[in-house]
């Protein structure tokens, strides 16, 4: 179970916002040009930073502007100007009127220093709080108060935790933000290893640069972990990291029939080893399957958690692939990729055309928020959908994920369905019905000059119905299935690039938006 923690050192607590100057002071991402303040502000090992642009300010002094430190910081003893550091910016023009470092990484006394100073801040002010190195050991009441206040995390908060928050005094939280590289793998092992199913000898964490306090709390829960050298910045940083742990897996386990992968940020159902159990057989019977998902369904459309399906999609948060894969990608992983994302490179480059398996209703939860994530995207579709809650769930029909089997189901399902026609975004567009009802739209989708699907029209109906659409990922052969209520199914076919696409009547259009 590789985990990656190369990635949170420059990512830790770090968050910008806009702040508005007169008439109001609460944050707003469509404000006026002339009444826009950017702020940032960072937590990490390396200290502290807030950098206000633009703040209107006489006193020049006080317009803070930092840039990030050197990445080669590590975990210390607390120094003079570390600990918990509040800043107080004037609501009208982003001034910075007040600032001081709370040594909170000592657990004695400072506490109270810092509750006087909240006592005295005036309503209305901006308020901002940063973690410099450590600062969170020594809130002890304080943290009382800040929940108060109105803080979510500053009740959680590890010694070692990197935290932000920006709110205003007696109004509401702009941003907050917390970050620690133990805390998410903490929460990670801790679903992981008392989910039904889990053995403990069988898990593996690999390191790249993780501090101290990581390898620690390994050793604390008596968790196996090994680490694996790692260098360079950003993504290729990254993508260095995963060749090394595929070449980790195929030197230690080159007998096991498969893998699973699972990021530090991930959380399992209580079903994952369950689920995992009854699919992975198929990646050894079918040739046309490269990986079996653990992350699955959309929100809202993941009513059936004993459904599986097959879905032409990259590797996503906890999955499985066969060992002859792993030795598959290692033969293809060369210098000239390095940079690119690792799992669309798998599945652009080493996948050719296998698809994965997919439950209808997801096993695991992507909690993190990390380089690659496109905040607004995560949130929107990725962040609540809905995961198994129960143990032990029985799939239905595993096998018919086969490929001559899984095409013969999808054909005979679509063959049977309702029609529907009309606007896909409009009122009623989907009956509701009461008991079991298979649906069928025709939406047009042509095909590109490099065999992908033109997906400009199908965008706009997985978006009416609620499901992903700003890529081709969860297609099979031009259908995505998904299920709006837990009596209805529906079936969305692109015509004339789904090889499904003869089952149209002929006399019906596809439906685009130039109808």
């Amino acid at each position: 179970m590789p985990t990656s923690t190369t990635y949170v050192r420059k990512l830790i607590a770090l968050t910008t916002i806009l702040l508005t100057t007169p008439p109001g002071f609460l944050a707003d991402i469509k404000l006026k040009v002339d009444s826009r303040v950017l702020v940032s502000v960072w937590s990490s090992f390396s200290g502290w930073g807030l950098e206000v642009d633009g703040c209107n300010n006489t006193q020049q002094q006080a317009c803070y502007n930092l840039l990030l430190p050197p990445e080669d910081a590590h975990p210390h003893a607390p120094r003079e100007g570390e600990g918990l550091t509040l800043t107080v910016l004037n609501q009208r023009n982003a001034a910075v009127v007040f600032h001081k470092v709370f040594p909170l990484g000592h657990y004695w006394a400072h506490y109270a220093d810092l509750q006087w100073h909240l006592d005295r801040v005036a309503p209305g002010r901006i308020l901002v709080l940063t973690v410099a190195v450590s600062g969170a050991m020594g809130l002890r009441q304080a943290a009382l108060q800040l929940a108060r206040l109105g803080s979510l995390f500053a009740l959680h908060l590890t010694p070692m935790a990197h935290w932000t928050w920006v709110f205003v005094k007696g109004g509401r939280t702009i941003s907050e933000t917390r970050r620690a590289r133990h805390q998410y793998l903490y929460h990670t092992l801790n679903a992981l290893l008392t989910a039904p199913g889990a053995q403990r000898n069988n898990v593996l964490v690999v390191l790249g640069d993780a501090p101290q306090p990581t390898t620690q709390l390994l050793r604390l829960i008596n968790v196996n972990f090994t680490k694996v050298p790692v260098h360079g910045e950003g993504n290729l940083k990254l993508f260095r990291y995963y060749r090394s742990v595929f070449q980790l897996v195929a030197r230690t386990f080159p007998d096991a029939p498969a893998v699973i992968f699972l990021d530090e940020d991930v959380e399992v159902s209580p079903d994952f080893f369950s689920y995992m159990s009854q699919t992975l057989w198929l990646l050894r019977e079918d040739p046309t399957l490269y990986c079996i998902n653990g992350y699955g369904g959309s929100k809202e459309l993941s009513e059936d958690e004993t459904q599986v399906v097959r879905s032409d999609t990259q590797v996503s948060w906890g999955y499985a692939v066969s060992l002859d894969f792993v030795r598959e990608a290692l033969a293809a992983w060369q210098i000239k990729q390095e940079g690119s994302l690792y799992d669309y490179w798998l599945y652009s480059s080493v996948a050719k055309g296998r698809e994965c398996a997919v439950p209808v209703r997801s096993r695991t939860r992507h909690y993190g928020v990390g380089m690659n994530t496109d905040a607004w995207i995560h949130e929107f579709f990725f962040l609540n959908n809905p995961t198994v809650q129960v143990p032990m769930v029985q799939l239905e029909q595993v096998a018919r994920l086969q490929l001559p089997l899984w095409r013969q189901h999808l054909e005979n399902s679509i063959r049977n369905a309702t029609l529907l026609r009309g606007n896909p975004c409009g009122s009623g567009f989907i009956p509701t019905s009461t008991h079991p009802e298979i649906l069928v739209f025709y939406v047009n989708m042509d095909m590109k000059i490099d065999g992908s699907p033109d997906i400009g029209d199908y965008f706009y109906v997985a978006h009416c119905v609620g499901t992903w659409g700003l890529s081709p990922h969860g297609l099979h052969e031009g259908v995505r299935t998904v299920q709006p209520s837990k009596h209805t199914t529906l079936h969305i076919v692109g015509v004339p690039y789904s090889s499904y696409s003869y089952l149209r009547p002929p006399t019906l259009l596809a439906w685009t938006m130039k109808n």
